[in-house]
């Protein structure tokens, strides 16, 4: 999970660089500078409840990964 994190931090250094001007700035929920943010940035289990194990991860992952595809899809196109 920690990897989350990590990747999380380099993909908003990159967005900052190339996402039209103050882009970032205009959503907050991309914002990490505290630990009130940064508990809003914990994988959750179909119950809503913080995921204990892998299977639980793996689950959800599954789950979201045809809608998140289509996200980005439509936003880098086919």
């Amino acid at each position: 999970m920690s990897g989350f994190l990590e990747s999380k931090l380099l993909l908003d250094a990159t967005a900052t660089r190339v996402l039209p001007r103050k882009w970032m700035e205009r959503h907050p929920s991309f914002e990490l500078k505290n630990e009130e943010n940064e508990s809003l940035l914990v994988q959750r289990n179909l119950r809503g409840e913080r995921v204990r194990n892998l299977d639980e991860l793996l689950e959800v992952a599954r789950l979201a990964k045809p809608k998140f595809n289509a996200i980005m899809k439509n936003i880098v196109g086919p």
